[in-house]
């Protein structure tokens, strides 16, 4: 039996690891959070300056073209691809930016979790079930982009490993732990 020291105290208390199931449909609420960020982020004049300055319009003309179909075009429409097409780029750099560092300040902060986590009362720790710093959080969650590159892989993990620590949690050396008193109702999983 796995047991943490509670950080100011002699008192040894269980480590309760999270399920799989619990960490999915954490994951599945912090990806609709991100992503609803992410497209409230792109939604502004930005997106046609990066449209007109920083996308090739190589690539400005093809949104053009899938936007009002081949031949003449209206007034405008490359305004309209411009935007439409720094809006994309934006929108693929500054989502897995914006995911990397949500996770890394949500797990380092004072609730060791992110929003998801949070609703499905999980933590993340290091490997003695204290809380992780930021420098610990951010290699957790970079690493977690080498788990989806090998997806499910990195996830399946979790069923090989004494800890029930997947790709990213065994590289970073941290732990998800159920809060006190959540229950995965499927019996112990105290280690």
């Amino acid at each position: 039996m796995a047991m943490a020291l509670e950080e100011g105290s002699t008192i040894l208390a269980p480590l309760h690891y999270a399920s799989l199931p619990r960490r999915v449909a954490a994951a599945i609420v912090d990806v609709c959070l991100i992503v609803l960020a992410s497209t409230i982020l792109v939604l502004g004049p930005w997106a046609l300056f990066v449209g007109q300055f920083i996308v090739p319009h190589s690539i400005v003309d093809w949104i053009g073209e899938a936007l009002q179909g081949p031949g003449p075009k209206d007034f405008g429409w490359e305004i309209g691809a411009q935007y439409y097409a720094g809006m994309l780029l934006l929108w693929l750099l500054l989502t897995p930016l914006v995911f990397r560092l949500y996770g890394a300040l949500s797990e380092s902060s004072s609730t060791q979790a992110t929003l998801g986590k949070r609703v499905c009362r999980i933590v993340v720790t290091d490997l003695e079930g204290r809380p992780v710093l930021f420098r610990r959080a951010l290699k957790r969650n970079l690493w977690k982009v080498a788990s989806a590159i090998i997806f499910p892989i990195g996830l399946l993990v979790i069923f090989f490993s004494q800890r029930e620590q997947s790709l990213h949690d065994a590289m970073a050396g941290t732990l998800v732990l159920r809060r006190a008193g959540a229950s995965d109702g499927q019996g112990s999983n105290t280690h």
